[in-house]
């Protein structure tokens, strides 16, 4: 299909055949034709199939940890992870009087939403700690600038959070897929 396409748009024809493009994924399957040759494989493929109600169960743990972060992470640290783009202004309002930008970092908790997908990329384990040192230098009310260290006592969150979801979450996990191996 590929060397066709490219048949007719070499030659500009105005024949567009791209649609058939789509057949290129049917390729990831390639790998299952192993699978049904191979005794092993297809115990752990029958194995992980038969391990799906009950990675549904540890989702949904995993979906409660999560939402009881969000709310604690919006209730904690709702509009207090900005700062201005100069320095000098240390709330919101002055900053925005003197016409600079109130900078709001990606990683915030803002609303529900933004608190659960911070919390999730924390639960990657992807540069968590400079999330974790920003919310530790937030300020200690809304829309005020942060500032160095200012509140220490916020690590204890997402160090229970890493340890919960990190490692709780991912050995039921991993307990689920061996009980039914």
């Amino acid at each position: 299909m590929s060397i066709i396409d490219f048949c007719f748009g070499f030659f500009d024809t105005g024949f567009n055949i791209s649609y058939l493009r789509a057949f290129r994924a049917l390729r990831a399957l390639r790998p299952l034709k192993l699978v049904s040759k191979n005794q092993g494989m297809r115990l752990i493929v029958n194995s992980l199939l038969n391990s799906i109600s009950g990675i549904g169960n540890v989702v949904l743990i995993s979906l409660l940890f999560y939402t009881v972060y969000a709310i604690l992470g919006v209730q904690f640290l709702k509009g207090r992870v900005g700062l201005c783009s100069d320095i000098t202004y240390m709330t919101k309002a002055d900053c925005l009087l003197a016409e600079q930008i109130w900078v709001i970092p990606p990683e915030n908790y803002d609303n529900f939403f933004s608190s659960m997908l911070t919390f999730f990329e924390i639960s990657t384990l992807e540069m968590w700690s400079d999330i974790m040192f920003q919310a530790i230098d937030s300020a200690s009310e809304i829309d005020v600038a942060r500032s160095k260290d200012n509140r220490p006592l916020i690590c204890i969150i997402f160090v229970t959070f890493i340890f919960i979801t990190t490692f709780f979450v991912m050995n039921l996990f991993i307990s689920v897929i061996v009980s039914k191996f």
